[in-house]
């Protein structure tokens, strides 16, 4: 009979116990298995557990409600929100919060709320907390500034490994600023362990030493590795040489794909080479789809900085009407300005639009002065069209010397079009003249390193 009413006491007791297990799963969670789900990408129930312990004073559930507001992930991005949660972590010593909430206020300039948790946050250990605390001390950002102060935290910063702070002081001993001396050996050190440390711009550099052979610090795989690395971490210089290295097939595979990629954030940060070069890949059809109306776009954004290959490329495209009506007068104005800048393809043109007569007056006399700039940079095209002007008299007297001698160094360029011409001219001169005018483009050449 005992046995009996044990078992029947037993039954319950395991039901109750079940029910217990089964609740706890079904609505429980503790903070290593929120942690879990959030990493996984359950944000829904991680935000719900966080915000249940968030109100309980839990600091990491706060910080991580934080994040997820900060991030957008699990809840509609607010930045209010998260700095909300950020200030209630922090006020209570989460270190992370701290470092993310003076973060916030360094981002926004508030340097006099951003101080009293980064010297929190240093006296901890918190190197980044030191580096940051430099900074302000370099450019009195909420400080007096003071750069001895500066330098402490620096140095502090960099023997604990920050390699923000140890390109920071690289740059200082490499320039010397007053407080510190030139010191390239210490400097040179600095800037490799500055790169070792994840630093992007300090990669970035000892890449760019690297890949031009003018240091041999780290073979050409880890230089490129140092490459794709500052660039994924915003570096502008090193989107834009990534992207050219892939484009060419430079130490890396070819891939236009991922040129595109990296021109396309630098250009988005304003690099005018990688504006010109994205717009050659939309025009060219390299790669991506043709898109006129956006190599326009980029082409004229690299025009805005002066850069002379987009004047001259956005020329050709008014001049020969590519995707555009067709605009002499704005092609004269964008070889101007390469033609300036020497561009000796601009200047060639320039001379053919004021021989011609394309949207301006003829005028002989420019016409022989541009094609002088290109002919002085081994354009043949020039030279030849230089020797039909002096054989002519346009622009200047007729002078079938100086007419022979660029002519003769045009065919010497491989413009076999010019020997013809050459030789008719021949007819017309005496055989010292002939010489002479041989005597002259020997001389041209060899001045020229020919």
């Amino acid at each position: 009979m005992g046995k009996t009413v044990k078992i029947r006491l037993m039954r319950p007791l395991t039901v109750v116990v079940c029910c217990v297990i089964l609740s706890s799963c079904a609505s429980g969670l503790n903070m290593n298995s929120a942690r879990l789900a959030y990493d996984s990408g359950d944000y829904a129930a991680a935000f719900e557990y966080y915000q249940s312990q968030a109100a309980q004073g839990n600091i990491e559930a706060q910080y991580m409600l934080a994040q997820m507001y900060a991030s957008g992930r699990g809840v509609s991005q607010d930045a209010s929100q998260a700095r909300s949660y950020y200030k209630r972590a922090a006020n209570s010593g989460h270190i992370d919060a701290e470092m993310a909430l003076a973060t916030l206020y360094m981002d926004e300039a508030t340097y006099d709320l951003a101080r009293p948790y980064l010297e929190r946050s240093s006296e901890r250990g918190n190197v980044s907390a030191k580096y940051f605390l430099g900074t302000m001390y370099q450019n009195g950002f909420g400080v007096s500034q003071n750069m001895d102060r500066a330098l402490e935290f620096y140095h502090a910063a960099a023997d604990g490994n920050n390699g923000a702070a140890q390109h920071t002081l690289s740059l200082m001993y490499e320039m010397g600023n007053g407080t510190v001396n030139v010191d390239k050996a210490r400097s040179r050190a600095l800037m490799i362990s500055a790169a070792q440390n994840g630093s992007g711009a300090a990669q970035y550099t000892v890449a760019h030493w690297v890949l031009e052979g003018k240091e041999n610090v780290v073979n050409r795989r880890q230089a490129v590795t140092w490459m794709r690395s500052a660039a994924d971490k915003g570096v502008m210089e090193a989107q834009r040489d990534i992207a050219t290295m892939y484009r060419d097939g430079d130490s890396v595979d070819q891939d236009m794909a991922s040129a595109f990629k990296y021109y396309k954030l630098a250009a988005e940060q304003g690099s005018a080479q990688a504006q010109h070069d994205l717009a050659n890949i939309y025009r060219k059809n390299d790669g991506v789809e043709r898109d006129i109306s956006l190599a326009l776009k980029w082409y004229r954004a690299a025009v805005e900085q002066n850069y002379t290959l987009a004047e001259y490329d956005l020329g050709s495209m008014y001049y020969f009407g590519l995707g555009v009506e067709q605009n002499v007068k704005e092609a004269t104005k964008l070889f101007t300005m390469a033609g300036n800048k020497g561009h000796a393809m601009a200047q060639y043109f320039i001379g053919n639009i004021y021989r011609i007569g394309q949207g301006v007056i003829v005028d002989e006399a420019a016409a022989l002065e541009w094609y002088k700039r290109a002919a002085e940079q081994d354009m043949p095209e020039a030279q030849a069209n230089l020797g039909y002007m002096y054989s002519n008299g346009q622009g200047t007297e007729r002078d079938y010397i100086r007419s022979h001698m660029w002519f003769s160094i045009s065919v010497i360029n491989d413009n076999l079009s010019a020997r013809q011409a050459m030789q008719f001219i021949e007819s017309e001169m005496t055989a010292e003249e002939i010489e002479r005018a041989r005597q002259m483009a020997r001389d041209w050449l060899a001045a020229h390193g020919k």
